[in-house]
């Protein structure tokens, strides 16, 4: 867009990195001279073509309510720019755009702000309540989150089999989520410490992952994703905080006593804990 500015039937737009100003010099109409509108504060553009007759652009505000909007509104509104000529509504097309583009930035930013304080919510009732569990299904099969641990359950064959497969939150390395497309999307957990790569089939999952094969899943199984990252990085800051209270000279006695108890608090796996006693008993 060339220019930050245009002025149509008495009004001048303005552009500005914050927000827009409306400039009236409209003598019929006892219009405010000028308008400061804010991107934040905008719900969206009401807009209507010029064709026959005149065409308009309305800012709509957040606390308005469109289904009580009519087209006189906009020919008598401060919060309105009006096209006459047929050259002014296409010039203000570039203007559109940037404004609806600053618009969906801004919806996007909250719509974030609001996910992330749902799935910290989420997060918080698994750790709070210990019997609590909260399930993500899919066309394939399910996914249950609890506190420690997640579980898959396969309604359909994965490398040959059905059944549930239970993993440790702390054993997971990472979490692969893809969309579905001409192939399946799926996601799936990388085990830490697995030397075991699964080969890729494009409509059979591995005991470790569920197929996603529509939108929707793939929506349901990216909150299920943000909810286990959360527990994943909530469980990692316990087992950091528990391991520096215990100095670098603590006996090997001390260093599994210390294990076993995040085994009892569920922090770490059995299979985490013989390991680590192993070593230190070596």
């Amino acid at each position: 867009m060339k220019s930050q500015t245009m002025t149509s039937y008495g009004t001048t737009l303005s552009l500005t990195e914050s927000g827009i100003i409306l400039e009236h010099n409209r003598k019929i109409s006892k219009l405010s001279q000028r308008i400061e509108i804010p991107y934040v504060d905008l719900k969206k553009v009401i807009v209507k073509e010029h064709r026959f007759k005149s065409g308009y652009a309305y800012f709509l505000l957040n606390h308005e309510d469109e289904s009580v909007f009519r087209d006189r509104d906009a020919f008598m509104s401060d919060m309105a720019i009006v096209f006459v000529q047929k050259k002014k509504y296409k010039e203000f097309l570039p203007f559109l755009d940037f404004i609806e583009s600053k618009i969906a930035s801004l919806q996007n930013i909250n719509d974030s702000n609001q996910e992330a304080t749902l799935i910290e919510s989420l997060a918080q009732e698994l750790l709070m309540e210990t019997k609590k569990s909260l399930e993500y299904k899919t066309d394939q099969g399910k996914l249950i989150i609890k506190k420690n641990t997640i579980s898959l359950t396969h309604n359909r064959l994965y490398v040959g089999n059905k059944g549930t497969k239970e993993i440790a939150i702390t054993s997971i390395s990472s979490i692969h989520l893809s969309k579905p497309g001409i192939k399946a999307g799926r996601i799936r957990f990388f085990i830490e410490g697995s030397l075991q790569e699964t080969k890729y089939q494009a409509y059979l999952a591995s005991e470790n992952e569920l197929l996603i094969t529509t939108p929707n899943d793939y929506r349901t199984m990216y909150e299920a994703k943000e909810v286990i990252e959360s527990l994943r990085l909530h469980h990692s800051e316990k087992l950091y905080q528990a391991l520096s209270k215990h100095t670098m000279t603590a006996s090997p006695a001390d260093e599994i006593r210390k294990y076993k108890s995040l085994l009892d608090d569920g922090i770490i796996s059995e299979e985490e804990f013989e390991k680590k006693k192993k070593e230190l008993l070596d």
